[in-house]
């Protein structure tokens, strides 16, 4: 039997899973495009503009094109234009503008469309980053080139929070690609180039933090690219913006690191551990947070330095890497969950060996983490606006519990997730 043969029962699986996409895809896409109805505004019947966070950068990107960068940082201009660009939002409707200047600049040219050729443009770029990131993982990946292929990019095209980056206009797919660029670049100890593209991150400094922190502390060369590519964006967010410009992004950021928040998210839509921290200490969710993840990324770090990991063991502790920078973010919406994609065939990478393929039964374990993490979130979210208590970054940090034990010496068959690699062995031993 060769490594690209299924079993029958493995077959069945297969299409079954390229099915439930194709379904939850086709569904998605017309509940969202019906949610318009009657059409005659670029309103959702929710009172969700066409794009929903993307009128923030639209916003954002017409104040550069007009020459009113000094505003950037100014609610009062962002609500006016809002309400401005959409007559009939909700007035208590808000999307506040927290990114770097240069990012601002960089949608200028976008802001200078009408708005729904411009969200059109941004979601295809946004498509495209996503593209751009399976196929990088897939050049360094088997379980992306062998049978399993088609039924795993199948689902993560049709994964709600994929969806929710392209259809809500968000970022994620940038984060997503420059995680892969910087591995790919990591594998060809090309340390300059990997630090400069993931410094490239910068555009939302939060979003691969604790991945970041990890990656250094297991590569100090990094660092050096990293610094190459911040400078130079900081240089350039400068020259767009000016410095007080620039200084209130700095002011900006560090109160929304460290203090209260003047429009604060709901607890619901944030899936790291922040808000269980705010629970037990009122006020210091997100610090705790941020301090714990970046012990644990840190650690995990002088761990790989500190050993001389495997393959196998590599794409665990960078899969472990992108769980915490989940977990102690101090702000992750749904959408950023996107980097679990990566961490999670990098997961699935791991559990091979030369004699174990990717030709095997999915298996219930496998299945359930699948459920997890394809429906997972959405559902937590919509627990939470009920009952208040988010459940899935508990089961995140489950999860990365598992993945830290089996990282210890010793590690084996009994820490192998309970059958995990199971779900990826060999059919048959001939």
């Amino acid at each position: 039997m060769n490594d690209a043969s299924l079993t029958g029962n493995s077959n069945a699986v297969a299409v079954r899973m390229e099915s439930a996409a194709a379904a939850t895809l086709a569904a998605m896409l017309l509940g969202w495009w019906w949610s318009f109805y009657p059409f005659n505004d670029l309103l959702s019947a929710q009172g969700t503009p066409l794009g929903a966070d993307f009128a923030m950068f639209y916003t954002a990107g017409r104040l550069f094109w007009e020459g009113g960068a000094d505003q950037l940082y100014n609610q009062a201009e962002h609500q006016r234009r809002l309400l401005e660009l959409f007559p009939g939002i909700s007035p208590d409707f808000c999307l506040p503008y927290r990114y770097p200047p240069f990012v601002a600049a960089a949608m200028a040219p976008l802001a200078a469309l009408p708005y729904a050729a411009s969200y059109a443009v941004f979601a295809a770029l946004s498509v495209a980053c996503g593209f751009a990131a399976a196929q990088r993982l897939s050049r360094d990946l088997r379980i992306l080139q062998g049978p399993w292929r088609r039924p795993i990019l199948s689902l993560a095209a049709a994964w709600p929070v994929a969806l929710e980056n392209v259809l809500g206009g968000q970022a994620a797919m940038l984060a997503l690609l420059i995680a892969a660029g910087t591995v790919a670049c990591l594998d060809k100890r090309r340390w300059l180039l990997a630090g400069c593209v993931l410094g490239l991150a910068a555009y939302k400094p939060n979003v691969l933090l604790l991945f970041a922190a990890g990656l250094i502390a297991w590569q100090p060369k990094l660092l050096a690219g990293a610094a190459l590519s911040g400078a130079a964006l900081a240089i350039l967010s400068l020259a767009c913006a000016g410095s007080r410009v620039c200084g209130d992004w700095l002011e900006l950021s560090l109160r929304l690191t460290a203090g209260p928040w003047d429009l604060e998210t709901p607890f619901w839509k944030v899936h790291s551990l922040a808000s269980w921290f705010a629970l037990a200490v009122p006020g210091a969710g997100r610090m705790l947070a941020l301090s714990a993840g970046a012990v644990a990324a840190v650690a995990v770090g002088r761990w790989m330095r500190r050993h001389a990991v495997d393959a196998p063991q590599r794409l665990a502790a960078l899969s472990l890497l992108i769980t915490i920078n989940a977990l102690g973010n101090p702000y992750t919406p749904i959408y950023d969950l996107l980097l679990l994609a990566a961490g999670g065939v990098w997961l699935a990478e791991s559990f091979y060996s030369k004699a174990d393929r990717a030709r095997g039964d999915i298996g219930c374990t496998a299945a359930f983490a699948i459920g997890l993490l394809f429906l997972g979130p959405h559902i937590s979210q919509a627990i939470a606006k009920m009952c208040g208590m988010q459940l899935f970054p508990l089961a995140l940090a489950a999860c990365a519990i598992g993945q830290a034990w089996r990282l210890t010496p010793g590690a084996g068959q009994a820490k192998d997730y309970f059958g995990f690699s199971s779900a990826f062995r060999s059919d048959s031993s001939t």
